[in-house]
């Protein structure tokens, strides 16, 4: 399990939940109690973000809200179109849902999305795979996307994250030194 945690980003989570609770156009990926719901953050969310980042123009590829729905999961996958993320908690019941990690020792398939998605998929659902652990967290976390991951949200509050891809060519390790070096935040 490769991770980390962010203890110093410091960001406005009344204006973020704000933001994110007026969504309207969630697109879901899967179905049923087995789905994310994925949309392109507002303009305020993405410069409150990015401003707290080094060069955030540099190294952050796009910035999305997420929501995950009580009593729902993701199921063990790869994301598509990313690499590394941030993950940063706003609303929910964070102390009892859960971001896991697999094993990546099974062959994947695509998830099927929602009827109105337009986005294209290449993200991969591993029916199969080993849990190595779970996290909870209540600051931001750090991860790779190509390594399978999944989340559990059996809580009765829904879940919303603001996730920040990081450009496709910067690796975990990169991402991990920047913040190590003082490189990456503010």
């Amino acid at each position: 399990m490769q991770y980390f945690i962010l203890n110093n980003l410091i960001y406005d989570t009344n204006l973020l939940k704000q933001n994110i609770k007026n969504i309207q156009n969630w697109e879901y990926y899967g179905s049923g109690r087995t789905r994310l719901g994925v949309v392109l953050s507002d303009k305020d969310t993405i410069k409150h973000i990015a401003s707290k980042f080094n060069k955030p123009k540099d190294i952050i590829y796009k910035i999305e809200s997420n929501c995950i729905h009580p009593y729902e999961r993701v199921l063990p996958h790869t994301d598509h179109d990313r690499r590394v993320t941030c993950n940063i908690p706003v609303s929910g019941d964070f102390d009892n849902s859960f971001v896991k990690f697999y094993a990546n020792n099974t062959t994947g398939s695509a998830i099927p999305v929602a009827p109105n998605t337009t986005k294209p998929n290449t993200a991969k659902r591993y029916d199969n795979a080993e849990m190595l652990g779970k996290v909870s967290y209540t600051k931001p976390i750090c991860f790779d996307t190509q390594n399978i991951h999944g989340v559990d949200n059996l809580t009765k509050e829904i879940r919303y994250i603001i996730t920040i891809s990081f450009r496709l060519d910067l690796s975990y390790e990169n991402i991990l030194n920047m913040y190590n070096n003082g490189d990456l935040l503010k």
